[in-house]
């Protein structure tokens, strides 16, 4: 039913602007300007704002609140109508109280719970403007991992730590490392038992370094903090593209193929 409202709002916004109208043309151009730029700020406004700091929950609740609201305002008397104020105000409230209502009993531990099987639990989630990270912990067999957007990417098992020794062994002279995409940091700290002078860790995501690093300090030889390493917050190729010094060792840890997008980094191309 959202969905099939959010449809329709286009097409009854349409109908209003040109009905009666001798310049159709002329008023859902304009409409049609104003709605493509409501969706660039608004994109701009979720990603950075909204997200960040009412998370996604909240977001779709304020976004669907502000929707009600719209919709209570088009459908509002006029001057010349004989039709009260009072049914839509107690419309309003009734709506109000019960997305506020609503948003009390959905939490979104209880989406990520359902993921998660018998005996694990979840010790830590982080939203952001690039994705929703969260870190869960089962016991028997013990087994600690983190997840990214409802698919888990790396954890405490597993052969992390080969890829590591891999490249730094191929490599004559491993003395600038660079490692994209850090998730759990097993491999990039591999690479500081060859005894580097510098490792740069690149990651697009925040939650994935503070979530990995304080999560995983066991197992990654508490990688963030070593004194001879560097975190930043860029896309891997941008990255490579501004730097000015070649590296000897370029690590690189993407997600799995079937994580959306991620299909593109196993490509000729992209290498």
């Amino acid at each position: 039913v959202p969905a099939l409202c959010m449809g329709a709002t286009y097409p009854a916004l349409a109908r209003m602007v040109a009905d009666g109208r001798s310049d159709v043309g002329r008023s859902v151009a304009r409409m049609y300007s104003i709605n493509t730029a409501g969706g660039i700020v608004g994109a701009a406004l979720a990603g950075f704002l909204l997200i960040p700091v009412a998370g996604v929950l909240g977001s779709i609740l304020l976004l669907g609140l502000a929707n009600m609201g719209l919709g209570l305002w088009a459908l509002r008397p006029t001057r010349d109508s004989r039709l009260s104020r009072r049914p839509l105000d107690l419309v309003a409230i009734l709506l109000a109280v019960l997305a506020v209502n609503t948003s009390r009993g959905v939490h979104l531990e209880d989406l990520y719970n359902a993921r998660l099987t018998d005996g694990s639990r979840i010790l830590d989630i982080r939203e952001t403007h690039v994705s929703t990270v969260m870190v869960a912990q089962r016991d028997l067999p013990a087994l600690r991992r983190i997840w990214i957007n409802s698919c888990w990417v790396a954890g405490t098992g597993g052969s992390h730590r080969m890829p590591g020794h891999y490249s730094m062994l191929l490599a004559r002279e491993p003395d600038r490392i660079l490692g994209i995409a850090f998730g759990t940091g097993q491999s990039f700290a591999t690479t500081l038992l060859y005894e580097p002078a510098t490792v740069d860790v690149v990651d697009l995501d925040p939650g994935v370094i503070e979530l990995g690093g304080a999560y995983f300090s066991d197992v990654n030889a508490d990688l963030l903090n070593r004194p001879n390493v560097s975190v930043h917050l860029a896309d891997g190729r941008e990255f490579l593209s501004r730097v000015e010094e070649p590296y000897d060792v370029i690590l690189m840890e993407p997600l799995q193929p079937w994580s959306v997008g991620a299909v593109n980094l196993y490509t000729v191309e992209f290498y």
